[in-house]
């Protein structure tokens, strides 16, 4: 007789989701530590959101984005700009507003990145056989639907 497969619960699939996305940024940091060296993965992350926007990035976007105090954010920031990632201003159209634009040592980085996760993580995603990552793929594109209606 047939053992009943268990589908896994959403607590499983959220905790195997947090585990790849960190696994994934801590794989990067430790394949090249050397051009990554004094970032911490939270730095990493904010430069790649500020980093992914040409137009600039409010301060209260990125807040609400990492879900982190306003001053966790400016202090992170702070230390973000001294080192000469982002540069910030305060908005045209609203003096209230700060916004936060890459520089060209961001956009450095971010292609040094880029070109890691080609280089490391490409080759782990190719190893999926197509079946599953067929699956996989059709799974997260729902789940991201699923958040953006949630967050419409």
């Amino acid at each position: 007789m047939e053992k009943a497969s268990k589908n896994p619960s959403p607590e499983e699939i959220c905790d195997l989701i947090n585990s790849c996305t960190e696994k994934m940024k801590r794989y990067i940091a430790y394949k090249d530590n050397r051009r990554l060296a004094g970032l911490t993965l939270n730095q990493i992350e904010i430069l790649h959101y500020v980093g992914g926007s040409a137009s600039g990035t409010k301060l209260k976007d990125l807040i609400q984005k990492f879900r982190i105090s306003k001053s966790l954010a400016s202090q992170s920031v702070g230390r973000l700009v001294s080192h000469g990632y982002l540069k910030k201003s305060r908005s045209d159209s609203d003096a209230r507003n700060i916004l936060l634009f890459r520089t060209k040592k961001l956009a450095r980085l971010c292609y040094k990145i880029k070109r890691l996760e080609k280089e490391y993580i490409y080759p782990l995603i190719q190893r999926i056989p197509n079946k599953e990552l067929e699956t996989l793929s059709k799974t997260l594109k729902c789940l991201s639907e699923n958040f953006n209606r949630e967050l419409a």
